[in-house]
């Protein structure tokens, strides 16, 4: 079981606060709960956010797939997770409910509830709205106490005026994430391709008559051949097919594996972006 490194306690939040934890947005945003903070073997995990430009902290794989689920959606703004609640405000809920409240059996102190994320979403009139996200496993929501704590967020997050919902394993859909999670580093050129945007233009106009050539190859034996006619270093174009996807300047089938399965028939080269192929808000 995971087990934090800090107690809550006035000088244990002060502390935290003073970090600048909870606080922000967008790149500036601190996380209240940072996975370093949390003594775990396999759970706690990290990544780079393309809307942020910062690191985003999670304490469960689940947290973590749904982030890039997030990061898909085009209609996503803003994501920060680990959101702390105003502990004063969730007690009073608790105590009006019934409900007993989580405190830390180091201090005896209440605990300072957080929501996994807190999401600013395009709105229909061109602005945004926020929308507060629990993650959680389908089997822990058996859990008596659980869903006490989830009854304190929701009560709280109504207070407010914010949509909160659950999401489970069963909203996140794992051939989804597991394409994103392949090409997700190839976003950046400088990051994970040795070339410029002038190399990629390259690739990508030749790339529909070369697909269209051998429509029944994968896209590993597409891509090495490709590096073959064009002399280029052996993974190449792979990388930059990639990077093309985690652009969404090329559409690949949503429900296969994009490089273990899809062919290059499966290649949509649009002129435009192509459109959102799923929007998983839950």
């Amino acid at each position: 079981m995971a087990k934090r490194k800090y107690c809550f306690d006035d000088a244990g939040i002060e502390k935290l606060q003073s970090e600048g934890r909870g606080q922000g947005s967008g790149g500036d945003y601190v996380p209240w709960i940072r996975a370093h903070d949390i003594n775990s073997i396999g759970l706690t995990t990290r990544a780079p956010g393309w809307k942020s430009g910062r690191i985003h902290h999670f304490l469960s794989k689940l947290e973590a797939h749904y982030f890039y689920c997030l990061e898909w959606a085009d209609c996503v703004l803003d994501i920060r997770e680990q959101f702390p609640l105003d502990h004063h405000a969730t007690y009073k809920i608790a105590e009006a409910a019934g409900i007993n409240y989580p405190w830390d059996r180091k201090t005896g102190f209440n605990t300072v509830l957080t929501t996994d994320f807190l999401i600013s979403v395009k709105d229909s009139k061109g602005g945004s709205v926020q929308l507060a996200r629990t993650v959680k496993h389908s089997k822990d929501l058996k859990s008596e106490r659980v869903l006490e704590k989830f009854e304190i967020e929701r009560r709280y997050w109504q207070e407010l005026g914010i949509y909160w919902g659950i999401v489970t394993e069963h909203q996140v859909p794992s051939v989804l994430v597991s394409n994103i999670m392949d090409c997700y580093e190839h976003r950046t050129l400088d990051q994970a391709i040795n070339f410029d945007a002038q190399d990629v233009e390259l690739i990508a106009s030749q790339l529909p008559s070369i697909a269209a050539e051998y429509p029944e190859y994968k896209l590993n034996r597409l891509s090495a051949l490709f590096d073959e006619l064009y002399s280029l270093k052996a993974g190449s174009t792979l990388a930059v097919l990639k990077h093309l996807a985690a652009t969404k300047k090329i559409a690949l089938p949503p429900d296969i594996r994009w490089f273990a399965e899809a062919k290059a028939k499966d290649i949509n080269c649009p002129v435009a972006e192509m459109k959102q192929v799923v929007e998983v808000i839950g």
